[in-house]
């Protein structure tokens, strides 16, 4: 059993949403005012809200843990990229190590002394 994609998972809550609205909007049509029926509807529909925020939430929390591991990977090949040029390039690094920067950059620094 394969688990749905992140992308199903958007699909199904948008699709939720939709179905939820229609409903409201159907009850906002009824001429008849049934304070007790209405009352459920919304129990009902808050209920749901509460559980589509779970979901979001979750999604969220899955979203944080990508994109800082990411950030590891990314951060990881660039020191790695570092340390290989520093050993092969020796002075030809530009400004504060970066790659093709200039040497004497005075718009970065500013003028010395």
């Amino acid at each position: 059993m394969t688990e749905p994609s992140d992308g199903e998972h958007f699909r199904s809550i948008v699709v939720f949403q939709l179905t939820l609205l229609e409903l409201y909007e159907s009850l906002l049509e009824m001429c008849a005012w049934d304070e007790g029926k209405v009352n459920t509807t919304l129990k009902t529909f808050m209920s749901s809200v509460l559980a589509l925020l779970r979901v979001q939430q979750s999604l969220g929390t899955q979203v944080v843990s990508v994109q800082r591991e990411l950030i590891g990977k990314h951060r990881a090949r660039l020191e790695r990229w570092l340390e290989e040029n520093e050993e092969s390039s020796g002075d030809r690094a530009g400004w504060n190590g970066f790659p093709g920067a200039p040497q004497d950059d005075q718009v970065a620094r500013g003028p010395a002394g």
